[in-house]
């Protein structure tokens, strides 16, 4: 499947608890998600320290889903997306 193919189907992502960077060169999702027009929700496990600032660019009204105080929130609020904060497990 190529890129832009899985790009236009997906919608929704969670990323997998231990995945330490986001958009690095030598990381999960360089460059997978930029322009992906359909992902409308992201969930960041805490896990997740570093976030290229490029990884979403271009993915319109896109939610970051992740734990209070995270990589991921900081991400969010710094580019402006929306964050929805999930509950840590018990």
């Amino acid at each position: 499947m190529r890129r832009a193919d899985l790009c236009r189907s997906l919608t929704n992502l969670k990323i997998p608890d231990g995945v330490k960077k986001l958009g690095d060169e030598n990381s999960v999702g360089y460059g997978m998600f930029e322009n992906c027009k359909n992902l409308s929700e992201i969930t960041i496990p805490a896990s997740v320290s570093y976030i290229n600032p490029d990884t979403f660019d271009g993915c319109g009204s896109l939610i970051i889903c992740g734990e209070k105080n995270s990589a991921a929130q900081e991400f969010a609020t710094i580019n402006k997306i929306y964050f929805k904060v999930i509950s840590e497990p018990d």
